[in-house]
């Protein structure tokens, strides 16, 4: 039986009595430390005597959320159900007695009829509420706000998110909100402008506005806004990008401070001069050109009007002390006079410079004449276009001389951004602080001849220049002496190979950036025997590269890296980059790897629908034991070939030439650990997996393609000969599998059944399916006969989706003569499963039951003790693991366990709400155990 003990209970030093400290504080400070747990444990503090029983009830906040309380995610409807969201929250503000409520945030999925939550915004409202927090969520349903809301006379902030309709009265106030977030909601017509009418004191708006296909019209007007977030284009609620967001946007809040943008730029017209403003926040991601009323006949005509779009909302800013701008990469700003209003007032700029933009930031620095700090990120990855870089303007009025005390540029690498580096230090006169953060990869394989001439390799400037990297190296190795002002160099009197090994666990960019701190460490690096390429960390370029080689693209420091490399051999090569046209240069560094007795290969490529073939040379090294294969690479091993040590194989998502996978099992005589997973195609396709040696097999199919849609029309017959099989991993969409050899080896079996298609099982396709529930059946069957195959496992996992389907069929399993363990997850269509399992498992002696549906169930599918029971769990069960109580029929369930487990031990339940355990835990205490040892817990 689970006991309860405080903590505010201390043991007296002289008698063996507890002393209860807690029971003499004020309910106030009491209810002050129960406000930092979860609702669910402070209701459940209800139990622990009569003075608690009513202390949640004073509480002055309540978070409330469908995913961590009750049975059932929506709002709930009609008639109340016991452990539903909808019933719990009735229960809670029926009960609940504090004298105002501060705080309540509501967080739910909407249900078809959604009067139910009229009634609780209606309760909350008359109790002094001062914060609201409503995140609805529907699947195309939308919930319109209640009038009852608009009578709350003192509210402060208001929070609404989600599939809310905004509709309010002509005529109301809000005399004392001063936060106001709007997030992807619905309007009606002029509902902001009618809103905002009705917020005298409003200080903080954001603005989140969802895709709609018409154009549309809002104009925010409020005198005492001081902060003002808006956001377009971020995704709608089925997670795509916005495309056809459209809008006009009009503003008058004469009294704004700070001022954030981000998304799509369309109409936005400021109605009032912003001389109170300090910060602006601006992030431009994209904008169609159509929007602006231009009919686009030249594109150079089209790419001027949309960059003066973007100065024209700039110079809306002029009176901004801290500015902070970037955008997407849009070619567009290229073009355009970028003629900037003089920015008198600027003081710090933060710029994200593009190969689009530097034109900009140029216009910026000409006419912000007290800028005091500025902070350049260069994101521009590869080489520029059309000669848009920096260019050193023909005069300076002075700007930069006269105030400019702190310049940092991160992303330093362009030749061009030299010469920007250089304008900066020759015009700022009274800077006093430059900071350069450089990529490792590009200053030690390519930086111009002039950076690193031999004059800077002397010790104090070689500190001197350390410090413009980011992440630079401190010289810890190094420790000055107690007695006398000299650094003594403790780090050379190691051995090469314990350097290597200390070196080996920083990033390949930190280990080469090493080779400048002596002659010695200069080509150490080359003697490491694992390389971990990233082109998202490495380079100014993703892809691999083609063509002639550039100096700090990927490609051209892979090539570097791999013609220095000198190690006598290489252990492991982990390669990962966006795949380009002509990868021939991808090709010779395998072969080139291939030839240094590797052993571990891990390759991810990417690619927008470019493949690459993995080349013959791969197949001719002899001492790999590890191979991963990811992304978009095509297999098609030779008809004869061997992997002689090769233990560990993973293919993930690449693509198969016809029998690819039974050429390249035959290959590896020791194979042990094989991963799978399969990608979508439309076709049906086969594969054979035969392997002797094989002890691990992991197989995934259904999860999601390059695109992140999940596989739908995956088909396919998998045939696996693996004798020495001891651990079986299968997750995803089930269709034929056949096991061509008895699993006697199998110890470990997880299996997870996310869906399957019916007519893929073998069965005609010209079958009338006019009788759904024979169709239900066939399937069912499908999945009993495979769960059979793996009838000699030891230690079986098994969970699904909610396939109702799975409620038939006869479910007549083989005997699990060596199970002893089991893990299930349980929803409403599988408990049918589960009994079957329990009475084919005689040896069974850990079970561990997870209840995972939510809401009620329906055909009445749910436990039914079986008739007769041949003495299974009486002989060996000992331990018993129950979660997510909370149903009638689990307790039925239960009961049967405790009734018939003879041996049984251990048993825990985990109730789903805490405010039940009291009652639970009283039913479950009259249940006749068969075992007198066994020691129950309820969480």
């Amino acid at each position: 039986m689970a006991e309860s003990k405080t903590k505010s209970q201390k043991l007296s030093p002289k008698k063996d009595t507890w002393v209860d400290r807690i029971s003499d504080l004020p309910e106030s400070l009491i209810c002050h430390i129960l406000s930092f747990l979860p609702i669910q444990e402070v209701v459940a503090t209800s139990i622990l005597s009569s003075r608690w029983q009513h202390l949640w009830t004073l509480f002055s906040r309540l978070d409330l959320d469908s995913k961590t309380i009750g049975d059932s995610l929506s709002c709930g409807q009609g008639q109340c159900k016991p452990f539903s969201f909808g019933h719990i929250v009735s229960t809670l503000l029926t009960l609940h007695r504090a004298p105002y409520l501060r705080t309540l945030r509501l967080k739910c999925f909407l249900c078809r009829k959604c009067s139910r939550l009229d009634k609780w915004i209606g309760n909350v409202v008359e109790r002094n509420l001062e914060e609201l927090d409503l995140q609805i969520y529907g699947d195309y349903l939308f919930w319109k706000l209640p009038q009852s809301i608009f009578s709350c006379k003192t509210l402060v902030v208001l929070n609404l998110n989600g599939a809310i309709v905004l509709d309010p009265p002509p005529s109301f106030q809000f005399p004392s909100l001063k936060i106001l977030r709007l997030v992807q909601i619905v309007y009606r017509p002029d509902s902001v402008f009618r809103l905002l009418s009705g917020c005298p004191v409003l200080e903080d708006l954001s603005f989140q506005r969802q895709a709609l296909k018409a154009v549309f019209k809002h104009k925010i007007c409020a005198s005492t806004l001081k902060r003002l977030s808006i956001t377009f284009g971020q995704h709608d609620f089925d997670g795509s990008d916005f495309g056809s967001l459209d809008y006009k946007l009009e503003i008058n809040a004469p009294a704004l401070e700070y001022f954030k943008f981000e998304g799509h730029l369309r109409d936005i017209v400021f109605l009032h001069k912003l001389d109170s403003l300090v910060q602006a926040d601006v992030y431009i991601s994209s904008f169609e050109a159509h929007t602006f009323g231009v009919g686009w006949e030249d594109d150079r005509h089209r790419n001027e009007c949309c960059a003066d779009r973007v100065f024209n909302f700039l110079a809306a800013l002029y009176n901004v002390k801290l500015l902070s701008f970037s955008s997407s990469r849009l070619k567009c700003l290229s073009y355009g006079s970028a003629c900037l209003s003089q920015f008198q007032n600027l003081v710090q700029l933060d710029f994200k410079v593009y190969a689009w933009t530097w034109h900009m930031l140029q216009a910026l620095l000409q006419n912000a004449p007290n800028l005091e700090v500025l902070f350049v990120t260069h994101k521009s990855r590869g080489y520029l276009k059309h000669n848009v870089c920096w260019k050193e303007p023909p005069d300076d009025p002075n700007n930069l001389t006269s105030c400019l005390t702190s310049f940092c540029y991160k992303g330093f690498g362009f030749e061009h951004v030299l010469e920007f580096v250089k304008y900066i230090l020759k015009e700022a006169r009274v800077l006093k602080k430059a900071t350069i953060h450089v990529p490792f990869s590009s200053y030690f394989l390519g930086l111009p001849e002039h950076i690193t001439k031999p004059s800077l390799r002397g010790q104090q400037k070689r500190r001197s220049y350390m410090r413009l990297f980011d992440g630079r190296i401190e010289e810890k190795s190094q420790k000055r002496s107690p007695k006398k002002d000299t650094w003594v160099d403790r780090i050379s009197d190691l051995p090469e190979s314990l350097i290597c090994h200390i070196l080996s666990f920083l990033r390949i960019q930190e280990v080469v950036a090493t080779s400048i701190l002596s002659s010695r460490w200069q080509h150490l690096w080359t003697l490491f025997s694992r390389l971990d390429l990233d082109s998202k960390t490495i380079g100014d370029s993703l892809s691999c590269g083609q063509g002639q080689c550039k100096p700090f693209s990927f490609g051209h420091i892979v090539s570097t890296l791999l013609t220095l490399h000198r190690a006598p051999y290489l252990r492991t090569l982990r390669l990962k980059f966006f795949l380009c046209r002509k990868c021939s240069r991808l090709d010779k560094w395998i072969g080139n790897v291939v030839e240094r007795n590797l052993e571990e290969l891990d390759l991810q490529i990417y690619g927008d629908y470019l493949f690459w073939k993995l080349p013959q040379s791969i197949f001719s090294c002899k001492t790999l034991v590890v191979l991963n294969l990811y992304g978009a690479i095509v297999l098609d091993p030779p008809p004869s070939f061997q992997f002689p040590i090769l233990k560990i194989l993973r293919l993930v998502h690449i693509v198969y030439r016809p029998d690819s996978v039974f050429r390249l099992l035959s290959g590896c005589p020791v194979l042990e650990d094989l991963s799978f997973q399969r990608q979508a195609l439309k076709a049906v396709f086969k594969h054979k997996i035969c392997a002797s040696t094989l002890k691990r097999l992991s197989i995934t199919f259904g999860q999601h393609d390059f695109d992140g849609s999940a596989f739908g029309s995956l088909d396919y017959k998998l045939e696996i000969n693996a004798p020495a099989l001891e651990c079986f991993k299968f997750e995803g969409n089930l269709r034929d599998i056949v096991f061509l050899h008895k699993l006697d080896s199998l110890v470990q079996a997880d299996v997870y059944i996310s869906s399957f298609e019916a007519p893929r099982f073998g069965i005609d396709w010209h079958w009338d399916w006019e009788d759904d529930r024979h169709r239900d059946k066939c399937c069912a069957d499908r999945v009993f006969n495979f769960l059979a195959a793996l009838y000699n496992v030891k230690l079986l996992s098994f969970s699904s989706s909610s396939l109702q389907c799975l409620s038939y069929g006869s479910a007549c399993l083989s005997q699990f003569q060596n199970l002893v363990q089991l893990d299930f997850k349980v929803n409403a269509w599988t408990w049918h499963m589960l009994q079957a399992l329990l009475q084919n498992a005689p040896n069974l002696e850990v079970l561990f039951v997870t209840h995972k549906s939510r809401g009620y169930l329906k055909h009445n599918v749910c436990w039914k003790e079986p008739s007769d029971d041949p003495n299974n769990l009486t002989s060996c069960l000992t331990s018993f693991w129950y979660k997510g109580f909370g149903f009638k029929h689990e307790l039925e369930f239960v009961k049967y366990i405790l009734k018939e487990a003879r041996v049984l031990k251990k048993a825990t339940i985990h109730v789903r709400d805490g405010k039940l355990k009291g009652s639970i835990v009283k039913k479950i205490s009259r249940f006749p155990r068969c075992s007198m040892t066994c020691l129950l817990t309820v969480n």
